[in-house]
């Protein structure tokens, strides 16, 4: 049997297709696992982008309930300042008004005394 040259190159050419062509399958389906893959991951970054989203709406929203300005918060600070030094200053006119009163008194007591000791000086 004589091996006829273009059978033999029919036989390489046909190992060489068939290699070509099972070489290019297997990358056509490793580039579609790959593809569905990052679309999976695409969808769930996507989702997560959204569940974030939400709950930075929700934290958004809530923080004027919770937190305060810092210009709203000085106006606070400085009227309460302002409250407590009139409420001092009131305090301040009682105390000097007792301790006048006390002088008063103490005046008035002193002058009783010294009017009961002369009257048991007299007697």
């Amino acid at each position: 049997m004589e091996i006829n040259i273009a059978f033999l190159f029919n036989i390489v050419l046909g190992v060489v297709t068939a290699y070509i062509s099972w070489s290019l399958k297997e990358l056509y389906n490793s580039i579609k696992r790959d593809r569905e893959e990052i679309t999976e991951k695409i969808n769930k970054t996507d989702q997560n982008v959204k569940e974030i989203s939400k709950d930075f709406e929700g934290h958004r929203n809530n923080m004027p309930e919770k937190y305060v300005l810092k210009t709203e918060f000085n106006y606070e600070i400085n009227r309460m300042k302002e409250d407590f030094n009139r409420e001092v200053n009131k305090l301040d006119m009682k105390l000097d008004k007792v301790r006048d009163e006390i002088g008063e008194i103490n005046k008035k007591v002193s002058g009783l005394l010294t009017v009961m000791e002369r009257g048991m000086k007299n007697s």
